[in-house]
């Protein structure tokens, strides 16, 4: 399996054929480390979110609670209905330009692993962060998304799908890996966007068409200190390498990590979209 994951990384994307084995096909035998379904019924406040850690969507110094609900049955986007993907609810995330405007852009959610040796630390509900797997971070962490037809990408970018990394002495936490919702530069095609927090590394060329009016997956398998291969409705994407940005913990030891995230939503852009059973499934 490595050996495949390092041919993905080091080839040219363009060389990359239909044949090759999915890396993280052995991940799908087991059994989710973590889920999120959303089967809460209709609800609105935090007590909504409690198989996440941390609710963004409902810090109103931060984001427009009034903007995002669990919602079920059928439910009207304003252009056309949205029913769940899996069982009867599932998840509203909704950012108006008067919310980033008041500096609320953070319409999301997180789940938050902590890692051996970790300081000890709860969530937003008071409990004790669950514990990394025995296996560390490797493994396939996975969100199903559905996006209005009239969806349009304004503010430059929206993030969809993030990975991020929390640091001790001194505290900080920043976003790894990600996935952005963009307009094309030629014509007004949603677009699906992997990105880092490294400077120069914008590759428009990798960008694949967002699907809008159904429901579609994002699949990231990971493998810490290497890479990550990124998934659109169970086919190949693409790969990101450890060599551009740390997958996982900062590569140079200069940190001190305490925990792993990883979270979905709508942050940073104008409108809105629906998520439905998310979940990590460990190495």
């Amino acid at each position: 399996m490595k050996k495949i994951f390092h041919l993905l990384v080091l080839t040219a994307i363009c060389t990359i054929t239909a044949a090759m084995a999915p890396v993280g096909a052995a991940y799908a035998q087991n059994a989710p480390y973590w889920r999120a379904d959303w089967e809460e019924g209709p609800c609105t406040g935090a007590s909504c979110y409690t198989d996440w850690s941390f609710v963004q969507a409902e810090d109103s110094a931060q984001a427009d609670p009034s903007l995002n609900a669990i919602v079920s049955g059928l439910f009207s986007s304003g252009a056309g209905n949205v029913s769940s993907h899996g069982g009867s609810s599932f998840e509203k995330f909704e950012t108006t330009l008067a919310a980033i405007n008041a500096g609320k852009p953070h319409s999301k959610v997180y789940k938050e692993w902590l890692f051996p040796g970790g300081l000890a630390k709860n969530d937003a509900f008071g409990r004790p962060l669950q514990a990394v797997p025995p296996s560390g971070i490797d493994g396939t962490y996975v969100a199903w998304f559905f996006i209005p037809s009239d969806y349009e990408s304004k503010n430059d970018w929206t993030n969809i799908f993030q990975f991020k990394v929390t640091e001790q002495s001194p505290f900080k936490q920043e976003p790894t890996w990600w996935i952005n919702l963009r307009d094309s530069l030629t014509d007004d095609t949603l677009l699906l966007h992997v990105e880092n927090w490294a400077d120069g590394t914008y590759n428009p060329e990798n960008d694949v068409a967002a699907p809008k009016g159904r429901w579609f997956q994002l699949r990231a398998d990971l493998y810490e200190g290497v890479g990550i291969d990124w998934y659109l409705d169970g086919v190949f994407w693409q790969s990101s390498s450890n060599a551009t940005w740390p997958v996982g913990r900062d590569s140079d030891g200069s940190g001190t990590p305490q925990s792993f995230v990883f979270g979905v939503g709508h942050y940073g852009g104008v409108g809105k979209l629906y998520t439905d059973d998310a979940y990590m499934i460990a190495k």
